[in-house]
């Protein structure tokens, strides 16, 4: 068996001193750029690995961060890519863990996990498991909420985000423009709406009032660019969903064609519920964008190879990861002020499933 390289061996190798390896291994110290780099050409030809666990009980850090998301989704393992690069650039490794349904289960296995500190992208209501729990690692939560109360938080530009598009949408003349991913909580409001029971006034109000979570926020910025131009959404042609899966997108889809008239837009609130649409559209002979424009949120790559090829919301997830993980950095490294709260911009990525008042 071959034996393990130590610090010493790398040390009398490179004709430097075990603290110049040190300094080294955790990119600190000064020294000259030649000697940082020969000690780090020896590290790499001998194969030396960091033992973390010998690190972690002299410093009683592991340089180890952890992930937590509710599932495996499209857009996570985006997110979870995007962050491991943050991570690894400062020579952080990262495990990855889901919650789910089981959050007492996991914060109590998160207790004994080797890790410095934690990005969570919690749920509105895990959230609160989370804050009410023990738990006490340095924390930065990725979520969508509209102020950071307890953890740092970084956010998208939900509303401004689905605001912006379906903007485009209503000033390229479309009028019967739908949503797909509104909160499930609304159903029976829009329900009452759609009976006559309360008014579409009522509804806006209580749109209005949410404050947290990505379909919430989502569904604001959509009913906000009707109000700015003296209309009122098209109840019919709102889909309440917070699965956010494309095979039911799919199913929905298909049952509110079969019913009606098809919409001029769907403006989705993610790739996956567009991607969905757009095969249910398909199925029933529906053109897209001649017949029905689509468009969504996240720009995962499976939207590059859809066909057509579909119109969506760039998060900036790269500034949402890096941002994320150096204000987890600084929190591991001892900063102990007020959360802070950081939103990423947009851009939307015009590809072929939108006309946009192009004929």
């Amino acid at each position: 068996m071959r034996k393990r390289v130590t610090i010493k061996d790398v040390a009398r190798e490179a004709g430097v001193s075990i603290k110049t390896v040190s300094n080294v291994i955790n990119d600190s110290g000064s020294m000259r750029p030649e000697t940082r780099k020969r000690v780090q050409s020896v590290m790499d030809r001998m194969g030396y690995q960091l033992n973390v666990s010998a690190r972690s009980l002299k410093t009683g850090r592991t340089k180890v961060i952890g992930i937590a998301v509710e599932e495996f989704r499209p857009f996570f393992l985006h997110l979870i890519n995007a962050i491991s690069e943050a991570a690894h650039a400062k020579g952080y490794g990262v495990i990855i863990n889901t919650y789910g349904g089981r959050l007492p289960e996991f914060i109590q296995e998160a207790s004994t996990l080797a890790t410095d500190g934690w990005i969570l992208h919690p749920t509105p209501k895990s959230r609160n498991g989370f804050i009410h729990s023990s738990w006490n690692k340095p924390t930065v939560q990725v979520g969508e909420y509209s102020s950071a109360v307890h953890f740092d938080n970084v956010a998208m530009s939900n509303r401004a985000a689905i605001e912006y598009v379906t903007g485009r949408f209503l000033d390229s003349g479309c009028r019967r423009v739908g949503a797909f991913g509104a909160p499930e909580s609304l159903a029976s409001v829009i329900h009452a709406v759609r009976s006559g029971e309360t008014t579409s006034q009522a509804l806006l109000d209580q749109v209005s009032s949410m404050t947290e979570g990505a379909a919430s926020l989502r569904f604001q910025g959509f009913c906000d660019a009707f109000v700015k131009r003296g209309m009122i959404p098209d109840w019919d042609l709102v889909c309440c969903d917070e699965v956010w899966a494309t095979s039911k997108s799919f199913e929905m889809t298909c049952t509110m064609l079969e019913s009606m008239t098809p919409p001029d837009a769907m403006v989705c609130f993610t790739d996956e519920i567009a991607i969905g649409v757009m095969h249910a559209c398909a199925s029933r002979g529906l053109r897209v964008p001649e017949d029905v424009q689509i468009s969504g949120h996240d720009n995962i790559d499976e939207g590059r190879f859809t066909n057509p090829t579909l119109t969506t919301i760039d998060p900036s997830l790269r500034e949402y990861a890096n941002t994320a993980f150096d204000m987890l950095l600084e929190r591991m490294q001892g900063y102990d002020g007020a959360p802070r709260f950081h939103m990423t911009g947009y851009t939307l990525v015009e590809r072929d499933s939108t006309r946009f008042g192009r004929g």
